[in-house]
């Protein structure tokens, strides 16, 4: 194992006990096993499905059995490597995708490892995430960044993806005309992400006034009620998760457009399909 001298034997994390129950407690510093890096944490990012967590117990199916350390959104600097990584990424300030895929299935050999039915995720029960001061993290996860990224950017490289992800199975482009539901930074960055692949109508639906006036800022128009809109779509990225919301956007979408479903949270319902 190539290493820093720096590496203390003992760490901070914070563990979820229940709901709405926190403990910090002191943890042995992992040891990076082969094909891993060790990172220390420079930033984490309170996703909404940690809020479900500490709130209601539960993210859709995912429940607390047992205590859990949060966090999958996240950045750091990498401290040591295992057997097999090169010691050249000792030093490097790190992004990590929290996804661990087994490589192996039908799906991840298509590439199409996001839906790997034996995924590990960081920050879920059964994996512990970055609430903590070190962590070890497979070396194909943790993609080195420039100077020009902040710590605190770092934690937001897989929300962005996130928003990424959604507009390019929208096919966004040249002269689309794009709606996109709900104002969290999801659906803040669905905006930006939108107005860069060139969409030349971009209008965010979000009831608070905040949200609203940083997608202003975005060059994006804005509604505070889905019910005043008028116009149609060729792209619906609908960020909210809320199955009202998801069925009255659908009817923006025009014939033949695209309705991206990035918000997770409630149970997917009927679509006005057939209007």
């Amino acid at each position: 194992m190539e290493f820093k001298t720096d590496i203390p034997d003992s760490q901070r994390a914070l563990f979820l006990m229940a709901k709405e129950t926190l403990e910090l407690r002191t943890t042995a510093v992992p040891q990076p096993q082969a094909g891993e890096v060790l990172l220390k944490i420079g930033s984490v990012g309170v996703c909404g499905s940690d809020k479900h967590f500490y709130f209601d117990g539960r993210c859709g199916s995912e429940m607390i059995t047992e205590p859990m350390i949060m966090g999958h959104e996240f950045g750091g600097v990498i401290v040591a490597v295992g057997k097999g990584i090169s010691p050249h990424r000792v030093g490097q300030r790190v992004s990590v995708d929290p996804l661990v895929p087994c490589g192996r299935c039908r799906h991840c050999v298509q590439g199409n490892y996001n839906i790997c039915p034996t995924q590990k995720f960081f920050g879920v029960p059964g994996t512990f995430g970055a609430m903590q001061q070190y962590l070890c993290v497979p070396s194909g996860n943790a993609h080195a960044i420039g100077e020009a990224i902040s710590d605190g950017a770092a934690a937001m490289v897989e929300t962005i993806s996130v928003a990424l992800a959604g507009a390019e199975k929208g096919r966004i482009g040249l002269g689309s005309r794009v709606l996109v539901t709900g104002g969290g930074p999801v659906g803040l960055f669905a905006v930006q992400v939108a107005k860069t692949l060139g969409a030349t109508e971009v209008v965010l639906a979000e009831p608070q006034e905040g949200r609203r006036k940083i997608a202003h800022e975005m060059g994006a128009e804005t509604l505070s009620d889905l019910a005043d809109n008028d116009r149609q779509y060729d792209v619906l990225l609908e960020c909210t998760g809320v199955q009202s919301v998801r069925h009255d956007a659908c009817l923006s979408v025009l014939s033949g457009g695209r309705a991206i479903m990035i918000g997770v949270g409630e149970q997917v319902g009927g679509f006005p399909c057939r209007r």
